[in-house]
Parts: structure tokens; C-alpha cells; sequence
């Protein structure tokens, strides 16, 4: 028993000594340096879709970091390395789940099937600057770019038109869209498109978007006297007509008194023709234009002509219309600034 008991001991004394014998010999034990795992994440997913789409109707991206974070990869859903698991769209629904694998790594995502509302667009509308849509049968439109107002209040035929087929989407908020040209429209289930005015909108007798013919537009009050002024508008009212061919004829007054008014003639006025003037979805308007003076007009008071339309339009008896002139690369020109509204006759 003392034996073995003496044999312990060696062997522990042994021991130690290997050990210290490591430590001052200035060696480690190896270090175990463990990786990162591989990651995949979403960058973006499209969470609405309609009945019967298919997989390659499926937007978004992920991010694929390799293992130890050594690279990034981005990669589209709808590539064909992306395992997809659970996208059913043959009936409506919230909150479905997919599962999308990409090398051995899974992420989920949640997404909605809603039915497309049926649609059914007809008519003409304007969606631009110069730019019409005429919806016709079987899906079709015609984009018309105008060269301005002139040539499509007057029917000049310098416009250019290119025709489309149309195709319904769901858009990314779940409501049903039309697109044209790379772009997105909204039906109003209504036979129109939601936020642009139709052409009997446009034309129409009052319309907000059209000046009237032979009716005259008065400013809300006169311009000052300050030395930044023009010296033709200081102090005086502006006043503005627009003619049966769409031309803006305008006028410096002392008052808008309608005797005033009745003794205005186009041929002692300031020119702005339609040709020089656009049209849009907020209305017909003009953009640092040069009016030509008729008669005995003011010619020094005609740079950078604009016409600046406000929400209440040109039927409005308060604020139809903003006109500015001012100045540009003409540092000694003075301008002027004028609110103006639709006048009423008195009788």
C-alpha cells in the first residue's frame, strides 16, 4: 500500500514539472477561433399579389453574408437558386407565409393575395406636361406629346403619339394599377384614372384648368412702389384676357373698374400667344416667356413671363392664377408679382 501510494506521488510530481516546463518554455496552447455562420436576410419584399400570379411575379432582394462575414452577396428572389416554399395565390388572403432557401439557409416571409379590381379605362386624359393618354378598346393607348398649348387647343398637328398596351398590376400598397410607359395609374373604377382630368373635365364650360375665353382676369390688388419694381407695373393693376384662339393678352391699369376694363383693347397690350404656353395636369400655364407689346404697350416690361397656377383654378373669383415676372440674367430688370382672379361683370 506504502508503494503505491509512493508511485502516486512520483507521478504527480511528474507532472508538474511537464507543466512548468511548458509554461517557461514560452509556448501556447493552440487557440480554437470559432467563425461566423452564414447569414441570410431580406432587403425588401413586395407583400401584396393577386389572384393567380405566379413565382416570377415575385419582387424583392436578399443578402447573403458567407461564413465568417468574408463576403455579401445580393441576390433577387426570383432567381432561380432561391428555393421557393409556400406561394399560393389561388384564393385571397393575409398574411401567408414563403419560405425562401438560398445555399442551405432559410428565411420566411409573410405576404397578401387580394383580388385585381376589373378595369375598364376609356377616354382622353391629360397626365403631363403636354402629354395626353387616350385609352381605347382591346387595352390599347395612344401617349401624345404636345409642342404646347397652342397645338392642342388649336389642333395644329405637331404632336407625337406612340401607342401602348396596357397591363393591370397590383401595386406594392395591394391596389390595383394600370401601367403605361414605365408608369403606374389608378384606376377610379369609374371608366378614369385617379388625380388626372379627363378631357370633358378639361373643356368643360367653368373649368378650372382652361382660362374663359374673352373673360377678364383682375389682380387682387395693385403692385407697389418700391424701387425693385417694375416702373410700368407700380402702383397699377394687372389685368389679363385670354382669346378664342387661346392667346393671353394683358394690361397695367389704374383700377379694374369695368368702364376701365370695356376700353381695353388687344391692340394696345402685352402678347403672350398659346404657342408660348404649355398645359398639365394642374392647367394651362406659361414659363419665363417674352409678351410681345402691341400699340402703345410697355416692351420693358416682359421678361420671364409666368403664369403659376393655384389649387382653385381659373374658375376661381379669389385666387385663380399667379403672374410673375422677374428677373434673371438680366440683373438691372425689375419684376413684379401678382395674385389674380376671375373678374364678374357688373351690370
Amino acid at each position: 500500500m506504502k508503494k503505491n501510494v509512493f508511485v502516486y506521488a512520483l507521478f504527480a510530481l511528474l507532472l508538474i514539472c511537464v507543466m512548468v516546463s511548458c509554461n517557461n518554455s514560452g509556448t501556447k496552447p493552440q487557440e480554437v477561433i470559432a467563425k461566423n455562420p452564414a447569414t441570410l436576410k431580406v432587403n425588401y419584399f413586395r407583400e401584396y399579389y393577386a389572384v393567380g400570379d405566379t413565382e416570377d411575379k415575385l419582387v424583392g432582394s436578399l443578402s447573403y453574408t458567407a461564413e465568417g462575414g468574408s463576403s455579401i452577396s445580393q441576390v433577387e428572389i426570383k432567381d432561380s437558386e432561391v428555393k421557393k416554399e409556400g406561394f399560393d395565390t389561388t384564393t385571397t388572403g393575409e398574411g401567408k407565409t414563403l419560405k425562401l432557401t438560398y445555399k442551405g439557409i432559410d428565411v420566411v416571409v409573410t405576404y397578401n393575395v387580394v383580388n385585381m379590381e376589373k378595369v375598364d379605362l376609356f377616354g382622353e386624359f391629360i397626365v403631363g406636361d403636354n402629354t395626353t393618354l387616350e385609352f381605347k378598346k382591346d387595352n390599347k393607348v395612344v401617349k401624345t406629346k404636345w409642342e404646347s398649348w397652342d397645338d392642342y387647343f388649336n389642333c395644329r398637328g405637331h404632336e407625337k403619339e406612340k401607342e401602348y398596351t396596357y397591363s393591370s398590376d397590383i401595386s406594392s400598397s395591394g391596389r390595383t394599377v394600370v401601367r403605361v410607359d414605365d408608369w403606374n395609374y389608378y384606376p377610379d373604377g369609374k371608366g378614369g384614372i385617379l388625380s388626372y382630368p379627363s378631357f370633358d373635365q378639361y373643356f368643360e364650360d367653368g373649368s378650372k384648368y382652361v382660362p374663359g375665353i374673352n373673360t377678364f382676369y383682375v389682380s387682387t390688388g395693385p403692385e407697389d412702389n418700391r424701387s425693385v419694381t417694375n416702373p410700368d407695373a407700380k402702383n397699377k393693376y394687372l389685368v389679363m384676357r385670354f382669346d378664342f384662339y387661346g392667346h393671353a393678352y394683358i394690361w397695367f391699369t389704374a383700377d379694374t373698374l369695368q368702364t376701365t376694363l370695356d376700353a381695353l383693347t388687344n391692340d394696345n397690350a402685352i402678347k403672350i400667344g398659346a404657342d408660348q404656353m404649355s398645359f398639365g395636369v394642374g392647367g394651362v400655364s406659361a414659363n419665363k416667356v417674352e409678351g410681345t407689346a402691341q400699340g402703345s404697350a410697355p416692351s420693358g416690361a416682359t421678361k420671364n413671363l409666368t403664369i403659376l397656377m393655384n389649387k382653385d383654378g381659373y374658375d376661381s373669383k379669389d385666387r385663380a392664377f399667379s403672374f410673375v415676372s422677374y428677373s434673371d440674367s438680366d440683373i438691372n430688370y425689375k419684376g413684379y408679382s401678382y395674385i389674380m382672379k376671375l373678374h364678374v361683370p357688373t351690370t
